[in-house]
């Protein structure tokens, strides 16, 4: 079931970009098959190799689709992506902050 989910959610991402003409068709059909392989890969672990594909995808993908959401809304403009990565940046920080808070608050000891 979550192989289905990685693939459905990586399959949309490749797939909006390149609708949204970020990468070509072409482009597109490589990277889904290559998300196909590297799921293999990963479910297979041989050489430990699937524990560094899992964490490549469990941080890339988060990572891609950060970057494609500031592109997007900063409508393909350097000055304005920078910008509105700033702000994300930021917006996290935070959120991890109020995250060790509440973690802390929440452990035995």
């Amino acid at each position: 079931m979550w192989d289905a989910l990685f693939l459905v959610s990586g399959g949309l991402f490749v797939l909006g970009a390149a609708t949204k003409g970020f990468i070509s068709i072409g482009a597109a059909v490589v990277v889904l098959l290559a998300l196909v392989l590297f799921r293999v890969v990963a479910r297979s672990k041989p050489l430990g190799v699937g524990r560094a594909v899992r964490w490549a995808f469990a941080v890339g993908l988060p990572l891609a689709s950060l970057a494609m959401f500031a592109t997007t809304f900063g409508e393909g403009d350097p000055a304005k992506t920078a910008a509105l990565a700033g702000e994300l940046l930021a917006l996290f920080l935070v959120l991890f902050g109020v995250y060790v808070m509440l973690r802390g608050l929440f452990t035995r000891r």
